[in-house]
């Protein structure tokens, strides 16, 4: 009896349920075309370029190919990125950019040194620097967008990077990159290792002081 009670509970529970489900209005999704808010940034559609293993070195950057290009690019590379039509692109990428040090990818490729990436632990040839980033760029008709190393890097070296970029000349670091002037406003971003600090409020006021450093030093 007890079991034919609990039977016939269940029973009627299940109908209540089945009831008010049916009862409900059908859900509508309505798309309006002629509703405006307000206009898409096209650099939403950006990308980035980070030497994970194979995604620069052999496959867009490569030398020894007989694809490449006077610059080292390989043509059927850029052809198809450029039918992307890509708004911009950042460099170096995402968690790379932790314990990346510009310097090392600037000057004589000869000369570049070998350096341990400590975000995806390989050795980084430093063969496509700042220079050869910028002539992708215009490869592939993007815009700069330029990630300075709040991980392990300090404020001189972001604001040497910049004044490398934009300077024509006069300065140290203008020298040899016054001929590659970015065109767009530097773009900051932190490193995985700098958000896992535990005083964010010091992270908070090292990076408004990189901000205000740097912004005298962007074109018009």
């Amino acid at each position: 009896m007890k079991r034919l009670r609990i039977l016939l509970s269940c029973m009627i529970l299940s109908g209540l349920i089945s009831g008010n489900l049916l009862s409900q209005e059908p859900t509508v999704i309505k798309i309006d075309f002629d509703r405006k808010i307000g206009a898409v940034d096209p650099n939403i559609y950006g990308s980035f370029l980070e030497p994970i293993r194979t995604v620069v070195y052999g496959t867009i950057y490569d030398p020894s190919s007989p694809f490449a290009d006077e610059n080292g690019f390989r043509k059927d590379m850029i052809k198809l990125v450029r039918e992307l039509k890509i708004p911009v692109v950042r460099w170096p990428g995402g968690n790379y950019v932790s314990g990346y040090n510009w310097e090392d990818g600037i000057g004589p490729k000869e000369k570049r040194p070998a350096s341990l990436d400590l975000a995806w632990h390989q050795v980084e040839s430093n063969q496509m620097g700042t220079d050869e980033y910028v002539k992708f760029c215009n490869l592939i008709g993007a815009e700069n967008f330029i990630c300075i190393n709040a991980g392990t890097g300090t404020l001189d070296q972001a604001r040497h990077w910049v004044e490398y970029c934009n300077v024509e000349k006069g300065t140290y670091y203008s020298v040899s990159g016054g001929n590659m002037v970015m065109k767009s406003p530097l773009m900051l971003s932190t490193g995985l290792l700098e958000t896992k600090l535990t005083d964010p409020g010091r992270w908070v006021r090292r990076m408004l002081k990189t901000i205000a450093s740097l912004l005298w030093r962007q074109p018009n």
